[in-house]
């Protein structure tokens, strides 16, 4: 019997954790069911983690050798060795633009390169006075790229740099505006910004457009948008006259997004990460709710909720992908 599907795989070692197939027996199982990675996709995996890994140290060594060599080096010396080395990269980039995943990899040095630039620009001209603007501009050149190549890399990197220049703004301009602006507000811009960016990517997987070609930054930036909205509730709780209407939106956001990821695209990162979410929450309106008689007591009762929540959203997440595997493995059988 040949099995071709990753379900195949967990049918194995659930066989072997039950003790159906013996420990010398399981690699050929496992080889039998066509279940082990074969010479080919070794050699995909390594190309793939070397070609990063050398990026990676070939952008970071450019601007570890503009920083060691600051005073030795001219205003001319820096810019054209910056310049030459972005020059260098984008015509690379032109040559493995047809190969998806040199070029995504190649885009990310480029980018990166790009930053190095501009924060030279910034300490050369001191227009970088501002930090938030350099953050602003190189999100700005990142975003053609992620475009480009719907690569869940380059999103990510997009939100990066757009958020920390959102927060780099505010920051810089409390003091100017302190009655206008408050931390608060900084978090809810983030959740909207990126919450709007995972819509978009979101929306754009389903429509097959290839400005989005998985969903990986949709989760990660899901997961983002979760930690900020359980940040809000929080302080929601603790400070119910001024801010309840951040409990509003916590319980809006968490509402769609186990709606969505529970009937509509079963998705167990995401339940998980709203399982983890409501244990906090709600033990952080049982904190505020005990404010008054908060003794040994009120200490072991809430370690048992904490308890008893997560073991019960444990067992549901692992019940969920038992059906999971099972309908997978329904839909390999026919």
């Amino acid at each position: 019997m040949i099995f071709k599907s990753p379900s195949d795989r967990d049918s194995i070692l659930d066989w072997h954790r039950q003790g159906l197939i013996k420990d010398a027996d399981l690699h050929l199982a496992l080889k039998e069911a066509d279940s082990l990675p074969s010479p080919k996709q070794w050699h995909e995996f390594i190309t793939q983690l070397l070609l990063w890994l050398g990026l990676i140290s070939l952008g970071a060594s450019l601007i570890f050798f503009l920083a060691f060599n600051w005073q030795e080096m001219s205003k001319l010396s820096k810019f054209t060795f910056v310049q030459i080395g972005i020059i260098t990269t984008t015509i690379f980039y032109f040559f493995k633009r047809n190969d998806p995943i040199k070029a995504v990899a190649i885009a990310s040095l480029i980018s990166l390169q790009i930053g190095a630039l501009l924060a030279l620009s910034g300490q050369t001209y001191q227009t970088g006075a501002d930090p938030w603007q350099l953050f602003a501009i190189w999100s700005l050149f990142i975003l053609p790229f992620a475009i480009v190549h719907g690569s869940s890399t380059l999103w990510l990197f997009f939100s990066a740099t757009l958020s920390l220049s959102i927060s780099l703004y505010f920051s810089r301009f409390r003091g100017i505006f302190d009655f206008l602006i408050d931390d608060d507000l900084t978090m809810v811009l983030l959740l909207s910004i990126n919450g709007t960016l995972a819509l978009f990517l979101n929306a754009g997987y389903y429509l097959k457009q290839f400005w989005s070609q998985n969903q990986i930054a949709v989760q990660i930036l899901i997961v983002f948008c979760g930690f900020i909205a359980s940040w809000l509730a929080i302080w929601g709780i603790f400070d119910f006259e001024d801010k309840a209407l951040y409990l509003v939106i916590y319980s809006l956001l968490i509402g769609f997004l186990f709606y969505w990821f529970y009937h509509k695209d079963l998705n167990l990162m995401i339940l998980a990460g709203i399982s983890v979410s409501l244990v906090v929450v709600s033990t952080a309106f049982l904190i505020n709710t005990m404010a008054d008689a908060f003794d040994g007591g009120a200490f072991l009762f809430i370690s048992l909720y904490i308890i008893f929540c997560s073991s019960m959203a444990g067992i549901w997440l692992r019940n969920l992908h038992s059906e999971l595997k099972k309908e997978r493995a329904d839909d390999s059988a026919n």
